[in-house]
């Protein structure tokens, strides 16, 4: 083996254990999951989107939470700082966007791409939470996000999901579950196959407190890159 083929595989060797370790880290990282205390009858759900994907996912959520409880959905840049009176779980989620949540860059640099306003120009998950009042773990809370499909390795690395999460755990809320990953096609969309009505049965699972379990499970997806919509 030539020297340039024995540094190629070292440097193949090195990045494959970065990833294994960026991989633990962040599992190691979740908020533990909390049950809810009591059945759910009143659900907000705030998300941001920008082509429009993960606008349909929470709509699917929604729909799915409405069997039981009364469900407001609310896009980001309209979501009130401290939660309404009665609220009893937020469940937030946005697009993945160079790993984790957006930034005004990285919502720009999306607005760029479609030539065109995205849904949420104004604010991003990110911001929204910077501003939201503290509560206690009587709240449940969940977080789910938008991601360009990936091989099942790589699936944990960056994660808008993970993110939120960890915001709501350090504001108080009950994180009630691992957060969950909805699968795009591409940066742009669209939603690969079944993500809506996958959305629509995991809220409906929700409902149910003995379901309430801690949880990884997302569905694996071909290959595709990192940020969505």
């Amino acid at each position: 083996m030539n020297s340039f083929l024995l540094l190629l595989l070292v440097i193949v060797v090195a990045a494959l254990v970065a990833v294994g370790l960026a991989v633990l880290r962040a599992r190691r990282s979740l908020p533990r999951p909390v049950a809810p205390r009591a059945p759910i009858r009143r659900a907000l759900v705030v998300y941001e989107s920008m082509y429009g994907n993960t606008q349909r996912v929470a709509r699917a959520i929604a729909d799915g939470l409405s069997g039981v409880a009364t469900v407001d959905l609310i896009e980001v840049g309209e979501a009130p700082a401290e939660l309404p009176p009665g609220v009893d779980l937020l469940v937030v989620g946005g697009p993945t966007h160079a790993f984790g949540m957006s930034r005004p860059r990285t919502r720009a640099d999306a607005a760029r791409q479609a030539g065109a306003r995205v849904i949420s120009e104004r604010t991003g998950v990110r911001e929204w939470l910077a501003s939201l009042r503290p509560t206690g773990p009587a709240t449940a809370a969940l977080a789910f996000d938008t991601h360009a499909s990936h091989p099942r390795f790589f699936r944990h690395i960056g994660s808008a999901a993970a993110d939120i999460a960890g915001s709501l755990a350090r504001l108080g809320f009950g994180v009630a579950a691992a957060p969950e990953h909805f699968w795009v096609a591409g940066s742009q969309g669209p939603l690969d196959p079944g993500e809506e009505q996958r959305a629509r049965a995991w809220a409906r699972g929700l409902l149910d407190l003995a379901a309430w379990q801690p949880s990884t499970a997302s569905s694996p997806r071909p290959e595709a890159s990192s940020s969505t919509s």
